[in-house]
């Protein structure tokens, strides 16, 4: 019988090993989109960025998809955690992991806007240019961004801080790894409070962030 537990615990090791890794490159791949694809379609006058979304639809549709994937990434790896660190905090855990969910949810919606609302507001820009058009898709972006840049990082950050704080009382999490996932989520959390005296600080926070976490998650796919 213990054999057969410990045979069960290895193929849940190996399956939450395999997700955290897959996480990572999921995390890299989007992080690379965002740079080179995603920073060219959200910047600039909205002349500019109309004549690239439309000459690069299908790349701009795949790096929100890609970006949307990895916000369920972040969920999922939550989730093991739930059930890997002490138990003795499980109950807070699964409340830290539900603000994280609204988070997730949050963002999912936006990305959904950008990709089913966005880009046939843009054609029709493009083929027919309106002041009001402009003006509608420009009160999109303003109720989009507060999203992005404060609410759902926050979440996540308040999140990842009291995972944080049960990774230090967890045997087999090295105290390495949670002072490194405290960096991550305390670095997040600054660029969602940052936004109130620079907003193009929130978005190097943000990405400072993101490629500390990249490696942090592969290197836990050894712990978990």
């Amino acid at each position: 019988m213990n054999l057969m537990t410990a045979e069960r615990t290895d193929v849940r090791r190996g399956r939450f090993s395999w997700l955290f890794r897959c996480s990572a490159v999921l995390h890299a791949a989007a992080a690379l989109l965002v740079l080179f694809v995603l920073a060219r379609a959200t910047e600039g006058s909205w002349l500019k960025r109309s004549l690239y979304l439309v000459s690069h639809e299908n790349l701009v549709i795949l790096s929100w998809v890609s970006s949307l994937l990895s916000v369920l990434a972040v969920v999922g790896t939550f989730a093991v955690l739930v059930s890997t660190l002490n138990r003795d905090f499980r109950l807070i855990l699964q409340w830290a992991w539900l603000i994280g969910l609204i988070g997730a949810a949050a963002l999912i919606l936006n990305h959904l806007a950008h990709i089913l609302l966005f880009p046939p507001l843009v054609r029709m820009l493009v083929d027919v240019p309106r002041p009001d058009l402009v003006v509608h898709m420009e009160q999109w972006e303003q109720l989009l961004s507060p999203v992005v840049q404060v609410f759902a990082p926050t979440c996540f950050a308040v999140c990842g801080l009291i995972f944080t704080g049960a990774m230090f009382r967890t045997r087999g999490i090295s105290v390495l790894h949670a002072w490194w996932s405290l960096g991550v989520w305390a670095i997040l959390l600054l660029g969602a409070l940052s936004v109130w005296w620079s907003a193009e600080a929130v978005a190097w926070f943000q990405g400072f962030a993101v490629f500390m976490y990249i490696p942090w998650l592969w290197s836990m796919g050894e712990r978990v």
